[in-house]
């Protein structure tokens, strides 16, 4: 069977689950706002449009610059082209429909959508739900999924491997991370998942640097954290580089974070509390005195976004369950003077874990001359 023929039938499954759970919940309506869970039940790609699901069809609402390509999607039962807001065309659907109980997710929508989807709406019960049906089929990734995120860790690593050569003395945080972002559209990405990071010495003590105007010079560490999209599916890679000479304190950091790292590994499995990774992994921090320095969580789902549930972190009691894709991100930031990370993505597995994709060296820090 193709890859396109197993899509389609994923698809089906979940198209089946979802009207399962609708059911079960009493509604005859959930109206989907969000492109990326659009795109997961339907494999449309557009913007400003929305979905209907009801009757056991996809009515897809969007406007005339999306038309033929939803028409041309085999996810989508019924196209209608909208001449007013978007909540007005759906309301207008689900009075034309009869819906007696539309179902929607409160944080998708904003409040003016909400009053005008509630209003002049022939009696129709609106029911905000904080949980959203459609992305707790998305925490656990299909076979035909984690190709599409491996696809993107290789398209990052093929990327990143041109980008080494241009990691020289007198290069800006601000050219580097450009640079990679072409990199990775030359070796066949869609775009980045995110805003490369690169970030030199002091700069990288801040997980989330923006680039900036500082030159990289020998001595110093290169904290790059980038991923591709390829297929609407995301990768999230970080390693660390330096142009010479590499400071004792940053090895020493490194090493810390990396032995972090398999702790962590060692406990990961379907079937464990998510905080109980994150501890495993923090706990080597906190023995080797630099607790109060990693400042987030172990890591995070991934797939068509670059955060997803479940989280990594303190207090998440979510359990993990085979097919969850997430990043593994230790890492130790002192403040003003330097930040070590080093990032994979982990398949949980039915009997452990899959390290997906790359082969990047993680120590000693590769050193670019």
């Amino acid at each position: 069977m193709t890859e396109k023929n197993n899509n389609g039938k994923e698809k089906h499954h979940v198209k089946q689950k979802l009207f399962a759970a609708m059911e079960k919940e009493g509604t005859d309506g959930y109206w989907i706002v969000k492109p990326e869970n659009i795109r997961y039940l339907t494999g449309f790609r557009g913007n400003d449009s929305t979905l209907l699901a009801t009757g056991g069809r996809y009515i897809l609402l969007t406007d005339r610059r999306y038309g033929e390509e939803a028409q041309n999607e085999g996810g989508i039962d019924e196209v209608l082209l909208r001449d007013t807001s978007m909540a007005v065309a759906a309301r207008d659907l689900c009075k034309k429909k009869g819906l007696k109980n539309l179902c929607i997710v409160a944080r998708h929508v904003t409040c003016a959508d909400y009053k005008d989807i509630s209003e002049k709406n022939g009696g129709m019960k609106v029911s905000l739900r904080n949980a959203c049906l459609v992305e707790s089929f998305r925490r656990r990734k299909s076979a035909c999924e984690i190709e599409c995120i491996k696809r993107a860790i290789k398209t990052a690593d093929d990327g990143f491997s041109r980008f080494k050569k241009h990691v020289k003395s007198g290069r800006s945080e601000r050219w580097l991370a450009r640079r990679l972002e072409w990199e990775m559209c030359r070796a066949g990405a869609d775009g980045a998942a995110f805003d490369a990071i690169c970030a030199i010495s002091e700069n990288a003590s801040s997980p989330h640097a923006r680039p900036s105007e500082l030159e990289l010079k020998k001595g110093d560490s290169l904290l790059v954290d980038w991923g591709a999209r390829v297929n609407g599916y995301m990768s999230d890679i970080t390693r660390m580089l330096a142009p010479g000479n590499i400071p004792d304190k940053t090895t020493e950091l490194a090493e810390i974070v990396l032995s972090a790292r398999l702790a962590a590994l060692d406990v990961i499995k379907p079937g464990i509390e998510a905080w109980k990774v994150d501890a495993a992994a923090r706990n080597v921090i906190e023995d080797a005195g630099y607790g109060e320095c990693f400042s987030h969580g172990l890591g995070h789902g991934i797939g068509l976004e670059v955060h997803e549930a479940p989280h990594l972190a303190p207090g998440q009691r979510d359990i993990l369950e085979a097919g969850m894709v997430m990043t593994f991100e230790p890492a130790i930031y002192l403040t003003g003077r330097c930040g070590v990370r080093i990032e994979d993505m982990v398949c949980i597995t039915l009997d452990g874990y899959e390290i997906l994709g790359s082969e990047l060296p993680h120590s000693p820090i590769p050193h670019i001359s």
